[in-house]
């Protein structure tokens, strides 16, 4: 009896490995190239196979052995979901679940699914996860996962390009001007061209054409363009117009038209020196004459000039003056009075102030040149202005007034002997006749 129970018991063990068991075998996915929007069939085939051979059990009326038969009772549901949020959010499974009925040890099967990629989903891999489970033929039972298995969708999106460059130019330059290109769509562009349609005073020398090659997926390339800017360009924001061309993966062509926007910055380039002075020395007063240059390309706003007092100095006029604007290749003149301070001498630096603004801007520009006033010592004053006292005026005074009776004489003089020779010529020649 134990025997009995002992061989029963075996065979139970050996019928259970022998059970049929579900395998996978591939997926096929199409189209192959995905894009969103696209409507997709996912095929997953799989097959039932037994873990061993088939082991005799079950006699028959003629005490024939036979294979232990398999269980007809045993259904198959394929499903088909979402793994994550990501998924579920762009990927619709339009029939999840599917009915494979029973299948005999050894037989294949593929499940068909239905899917829809949103128009909206950004490209990257979705993952769907795949199951077998086991029931009965009435679906009254949960299911038993028997078979699992990830499947990538590899979502590659459509071309799609954005542009950053260098966003700061000056007038009368040329310069390497960087443009980058981005395809952010996540699609196949081949043979991308990027041309720059610069109108004045914005011109692109060389070639206005650059290759950027094949940009597939999420990709960038950088391109250098020699950019002219004109010297006359105003400085205020210009838009670029740019042509993007590129072939698609089925090789049909396609034209993206953009814009960059650069901004031209006009700086005007200010100078002030000093053009003349009086002669001074300590405790002198004079005037000196300073200059203001606008040497740049652009005109210079609000312009003021400005002399500061200083310990060394007095400016005895108007510190500041308003020039307003000061234009392109132009200049200003303004006259000042300072008085030198006592035992002030050599070279004193002159605080001088130049504010304005550039066009467009309402940034104010401070320029404080260095210049210096030349304070002579009062020896070399005096040999260049030598100074008299009231004596030498009295004895001038003295020598002149004889001067200026001799003279008197000898002009009266003169104009008797003129009047002498005159008559005398009168009476000879013309009252003769």
């Amino acid at each position: 009896m134990r025997r009995a129970y002992l061989t029963v018991f075996l065979v139970l063990v050996m019928v259970s490995t022998a059970c049929a068991q579900a395998r996978f075998d591939s997926v096929s996915i199409e189209p192959p190239y995905i894009e969103p929007g696209n409507d997709v069939n996912v095929y997953v085939k799989f097959h039932e196979g037994l873990n061993k051979r088939d082991i005799l059990v079950t006699p028959t009326k003629d005490d024939e052995r036979l294979p232990v038969g398999d269980d007809t009772a045993v259904y198959y549901l394929a499903v088909l979901t979402p793994k994550d949020d990501a998924t579920s959010d762009y990927i619709l499974v339009k029939d999840q679940r599917k009915s494979i009925g029973h299948m005999y040890p050894g037989e294949t099967w593929t499940a068909p699914f239905e899917i829809h990629v949103s128009d909206s989903a950004p490209p990257t891999t979705y993952t769907l996860s795949f199951e077998v489970l086991k029931t009965d033929i009435q679906g009254t039972e949960e299911g038993e996962v028997i078979l699992s298995r990830e499947i990538g969708l590899d979502v590659k999106g459509v071309p799609s390009f954005t542009l950053a460059s260098d966003s700061q130019l000056r007038s009368g330059e040329t310069k390497d001007f960087h443009v980058t290109v981005s395809n952010v769509g996540g699609g196949t562009a081949r043979h991308v061209l990027v041309s720059l349609n610069a109108t004045s005073p914005l011109t692109v020398l060389k070639s206005s054409t650059l290759y950027a090659g094949d940009m597939s997926g999420v990709a960038a390339k950088n391109l250098v363009y020699e950019l002219h800017v004109d010297s006359s360009a105003e400085p205020r924001a210009y838009s670029i117009p740019v042509e993007i061309t590129y072939t698609d993966r089925n090789g049909s062509a396609h034209m993206v038209t953009k814009s960059i926007g650069v901004k031209v910055q006009g700086m005007p380039v200010v100078t002030a020196n000093l053009d003349s002075q009086d002669d001074v020395m300590e405790a002198m007063s004079g005037s000196i004459t300073l200059s203001v240059v606008n040497k740049g390309f652009i005109d210079a706003k609000f312009l003021s000039l400005e002399l500061e007092d200083s310990d060394q100095y007095t400016v005895t006029s108007n510190h500041e003056v308003y020039i307003g604007n000061l234009a392109s290749d132009d200049f200003e003149t303004e006259d000042f009075t300072v008085k030198v301070a006592e035992g002030v001498t050599g070279k004193v630096p002159l605080k001088v102030k130049v504010s304005y603004t550039e066009e467009n801007n309402n940034e104010m520009h401070l320029v404080q040149p260095e210049l210096y006033l030349n304070v002579l010592p009062s020896d070399e004053y005096y040999a260049l202005h030598p100074k008299t006292n009231g004596s030498q005026q009295i004895m001038g005074v003295v020598f002149a007034v004889p001067a200026l009776i001799v003279g008197y004489i000898v002009l009266w003089l003169l104009f008797k002997i003129v009047n002498a020779i005159t008559g005398f010529i009168d009476r000879k020649v013309f009252r003769k006749t």
